[in-house]
């Protein structure tokens, strides 16, 4: 079976905690025989002394006043060091344990530690042979209704064919059951592990069991979404992608890119089962699946992922419009965004005004393609759509037609919404790219309601950091941070400020500072108000670089603002041959999900352009 290469970073994350994944070791296969099982004998003359003694312990800790979270795991540790298990010493001697039989299944459904106690023993059971133990185990458990039905009919099905049935054959069924057993008792990551175990021992568990567990770890949307799109992938690693049916194939991939920071995941996912041919890429379920990951791995900067997809996959209708746009906004490649356009059929080229209004800001944003944007303007439909009107007016600005941009900007600003904050950052923009206009800028910003100037503000920050004498500027730094105060924690503008100071830092100071302020920010993942505490406070000194210390309250990044700040970092490293940070730079690409095609292409581009 293929197994995919992770990054060094996850295949080093935290496992779940103890209660998830307390397994116990591997004993060593036992060769079965093809002989009927024997049967449980209490009735012994002579009592196994050593199994009271072990018993004994096991009922004072479990019977103690702590939770079972603690009991549970001592009474686990101490029987790991022991040649038997809870159960094998329990079911010796069912009637005179009948007590502690009880309380143990008495509190199966109610507590996760006793539930993952019980369904381990009997997994180390199984594997150990001892099959007639665990027949003994599930009966008990059948008394107090803790089956399910399915689950009952089998094991009525084993007892009654249990001297026909050869131990290899009850083995395997009983195994079946365990995996089973554990997914709808609610521990679908214990089953996982069990499903692991069992095709290490050669034991062959039904599709339709592997199935119903890496659906179960589907429910999970939040809390261990992360180890649980690792753990399925581990599951098709060892059971392969043939398990997954048409009808799954597209749940799954939608489980797995609900959350960006599974990309690698939800990429390799999409890999394999583009290779096993289960996907029906053709149907509308499929496509909109497929334009969805286009548009999170744009949004996650993994740009030639999204491309792929696109030129492999894509059906070009009007419903991939997002998808376009988001292309528009990320790529900065002319000839990369022209292999889009000439991919979009020519009927939706020529009428869509939708697409229409994308192919104007694209030909009227970029040299050599005055033609094709005049012979655009005509096909125009009125009345004008309000991007359309943004479109022609950064059109306009950009080929230095003053006239056309004020009359264009003009509209826009008796629009219900007047001026965004992307025009306006585009005025800012255009203005400081000509000499001495730093001024007019400022007084701009300041006139402007902070919803509309943001990312202008963001632009001066990030030409005043490029100039000698930041200090000069420490009124506007004031007026920035006070302004920005009023943003949401997940405003856009407090990302690009982010951006811009990582930047300055690799570009200006070095890279191992751009690093080390990099590794600071992406500390703060996840913590709310981490800048107020003094750990956090003592992480950020940007004084020493001329910022205000305080900037650090506003220092956040998405995915895809990690990824630009690591293109940043990568690319200066090439540049100064920093073969620590590069390889350091490459390997956190990986870990968001970059492809080795992907970061190749990026480095064989900077070294070609030096």
């Amino acid at each position: 079976m293929i197994r995919f290469n992770i990054p060094s970073r996850i295949r080093h994350w935290p496992k779940p905690s103890l209660r998830h994944l307390n397994t116990k070791a591997l004993p060593r296969k036992v060769k079965l025989s093809h002989q009927p099982i024997p049967v449980i004998d209490d009735t012994k003359a002579e009592l196994d002394t050593h199994s009271f003694e072990r018993l004994s312990q096991a009922y004072q800790m479990l019977g103690s006043k702590n939770k079972f979270s603690w009991s549970a795991l001592k009474c686990y540790e101490f029987y790991e060091k022991s040649p038997s298990t809870f159960l094998q010493d329990l079911m010796q001697y069912p009637r005179i344990n009948k007590g502690m039989i009880s309380f143990l299944f008495h509190h199966y459904h109610h507590s996760s530690s006793i539930r993952v106690l019980i369904l381990n023993d009997i997994c180390t059971l199984l594997l150990a042979g001892k099959l007639h133990i665990v027949v003994a185990v599930l009966q008990e458990m059948q008394k107090l209704d803790i089956l399910s039905a399915p689950i009952v009919t089998d094991l009525d099905f084993i007892i009654s064919q249990k001297t026909k049935l050869d131990a290899i054959k009850l083995q395997i069924t009983l195994s079946d059951i365990l995996v089973r057993l554990s997914t709808t008792s609610g521990e679908p990551m214990v089953s996982s592990s069990y499903l692991l175990q069992f095709s290490q021992h050669g034991i062959t568990i039904s599709a339709e069991t592997v199935r119903q567990v890496i659906t179960s770890l589907m429910i999970d949307k939040d809390v261990y979404h992360s180890y649980n799109v690792y753990t399925i992938l581990k599951l098709l690693d060892e059971y392969g992608t043939t398990i997954i049916d048409s009808s799954l194939a597209p749940k799954l991939l939608e489980y797995f890119i609900e959350n960006p920071k599974s990309i690698f995941f939800a990429n390799e996912l999409l890999g394999r089962l583009e290779r096993s041919a289960v996907l029906e890429k053709e149907s509308q379920e499929a496509q909109k699946m497929l334009l969805n990951y286009i548009l999170v791995n744009l949004e996650c900067g993994l740009s030639e992922t999204a491309l792929s997809i696109w030129f492999d996959h894509i059906i070009v209708t009007e419903v991939c419009l997002p998808a376009l746009r988001v292309f528009f906004e990320k790529l900065t490649d002319s000839e990369t965004m022209l292999r889009v356009i000439n991919s979009i059929p020519l009927h939706l080229r020529e009428a869509n005004q939708d697409i229409l209004q994308i192919l104007v800001e694209f030909y009227g944003t970029r040299p050599g393609f005055q033609s094709e944007f005049n012979k655009l303007i005509p096909k125009l439909a009125t009345p004008l759509p309000r991007l359309v009107y943004s479109s022609l007016f950064k059109a306009f600005m950009h080929q230095n037609n003053e006239g056309a941009a004020e009359r264009i900007l003009g509209i826009i600003f008796k629009s219900k919404n007047g001026l965004s904050h992307h025009e306006f950052y585009y005025i800012i923009d255009k203005l400081l790219q000509q000499e001495d206009n730093m001024d007019q800028c400022l007084t701009m910003v300041r006139n402007t309601d902070i919803s509309v100037s943001k990312l202008a503000y963001t632009r001066i920050f990030n030409e005043i950091l490029r100039t000698d004498n930041i200090e000069d500027y420490g009124p506007f730094f004031n007026e920035l941070y006070i302004k920005f105060l009023k943003l949401s924690a997940d405003d856009v503008a407090l990302e690009s400020l982010t951006v811009s100071i990582v930047d300055y830092l690799t570009t200006f100071i070095s890279t191992r500072a751009g690093k080390k302020m990099y590794l600071r920010i992406n500390s703060l993942d996840g913590k709310s108000n981490a800048f107020q505490s003094d750990k956090y406070s003592k992480m950020f000194n940007f004084e020493k670089y001329g910022i205000p210390n305080k900037f650090k309250r506003f220092m956040v990044l998405s995915t895809g603002g990690r990824r630009k700040c690591l293109d940043i970092i990568a690319r200066q490293s090439i540049k100064e041959s920093d073969i620590d940070t590069i390889k350091w730079s490459i390997e956190e690409m990986r870990f968001l999900g970059a492809s080795v095609q992907e970061i190749s292409k990026m480095i064989s581009k900077e070294v070609n352009e030096q």
